[in-house]
């Protein structure tokens, strides 16, 4: 079974009545900083803001092609919930229809009340569309609705369908939901140590940190953690086993296993005592800095992109690898210059770049060309 990052959707309007149909279109507004389609774009975040009404929300202005369904989390904002605010999931109507099932036009199949709390996770399918109420405490003002959307494969949907099949037949086939925030330098967070099948960690990390796991014999057998990254939060977060167990083989690798920037971990509780396995999920960030220098306070695994394309000088400075767990081994950046200018790439500090002949503590990298540059675990190594 695959994870796929996260979707988050913001939608802000004085009135949600059940009816109106929201379209792409709002993100071509100048209130929407990201721009683009949810459909469209790989964006993990997006936001719709309208003073219009909206109302309705089809199965394709959430969920990418390719995807057989969704579990969606949804709450609102800027208000608590009335006893009436709610959302519907109803067959999709002859304008919101993708597939070619036959089911009844706008028939309703799920009610979910909607608070200031996130909603269980329920299932939006291709013949499905979203009918939202809601108002929030004062009628003139905007009010919100968020979702967390989370695309599913076959093998996903199959899990889905397998385990909701179990609780519904008497198995004990458990779930919980942890949030971890870590905003300060070199926290430790312990996660909790539930009897359940799947344990979902939601991760919002601006700061280092190190998430410790709970015991292997606190943990059901075969029992899954997965550990996933909320929003676009920089912090670097390594995953350790409690003492003297083992992740993949390894109580204490040298290559430390660390949450992706754009991604999630599946932590697997072996039968093997005290180990654990892990496999990493995610997709490399792109970062743009238009104008000006930009400095990276913390390393992450895997690559990331930096484009540089402003027409004047850009300094671009790598995390302190001087610091311990700041940068990953492996972690690397590849630097593309597009404008006809030399930019800068440069240590911290006094930390030094090994590359073009040379090591310095900065490298130029010439007009209209790029270079990758990541971290052997000594210092940074350069490839033109």
């Amino acid at each position: 079974m695959s994870i796929t990052p996260p979707r988050f959707f913001t939608f802000v309007t004085r009135l949600f009545d059940g009816t109106t149909p929201w379209t792409p279109a709002i993100f071509a507004s100048p209130d929407n900083p990201l721009g683009g389609s949810p459909v469209g774009a790989n964006q993990a975040r997006m936001y719709s803001r309208s003073a219009a009404s909206v109302g309705r929300i089809p199965y394709d202005k959430l969920v990418r092609p390719g995807n057989l369904g969704a579990l969606v989390m949804a709450r609102v904002i800027g208000g608590a919930g009335a006893d009436t605010d709610r959302i519907e999931v109803r067959s999709a109507n002859s304008a919101e229809k993708v597939t070619n099932e036959l089911v009844p036009e706008d028939g309703l199949q799920q009610t979910i009340s909607l608070t200031g709390e996130w909603s269980k996770p329920f299932l939006l399918e291709p013949r499905d569309a979203l009918a939202v109420y809601h108002q929030g405490l004062d009628p003139d003002e905007l009010s919100g609705l968020q979702l967390i959307v989370r695309e599913l494969d076959q093998d996903s949907l199959l899990g889905w369908i397998t385990a909701k099949a179990q609780a519904s037949s008497g198995n004990e086939y458990a779930q919980a939901v942890e949030a971890v925030a870590i905003d300060v330098d070199d926290e430790t967070v312990t996660l909790s140590t539930v009897e359940v099948d799947v344990l979902t960690v939601r991760v919002t990390a601006t700061a280092r940190g190190t998430i410790t796991l709970p015991a292997w014999a606190s943990i059901k057998p075969g029992a899954r953690i997965d550990i996933i990254r909320e929003g676009d939060t920089e912090g670097v977060v390594k995953i350790v086993p409690a003492a003297g167990q083992l992740i993949n083989g390894d109580a204490d690798p040298d290559d430390p296993i660390f949450l992706p920037l754009r991604g999630a971990l599946r932590i697997v509780r072996e039968a093997q005592s005290g180990e654990f396995s892990a496999t990493s999920h995610g997709t490399p960030p792109t970062t743009t800095v238009a104008t000006g220098n930009h400095a990276f306070t913390y390393g992450w695994p895997g690559r990331r992109y930096l484009r540089l394309p402003d027409g004047a000088g850009q300094t671009a400075t790598l995390p302190a690898y001087g610091t311990a767990n700041n940068v990953p081994i492996g972690c690397e950046v590849a630097v593309v210059n597009r404008s006809a200018v030399s930019k800068t790439i440069a240590g911290a500090g006094a930390e030094v770049i090994t590359g073009g002949g040379a090591t310095a503590n900065t490298y130029t990298l010439a007009a209209n060309t790029s270079a990758v540059v990541s971290f052997d675990g000594t210092q940074w190594q350069l490839t033109a």
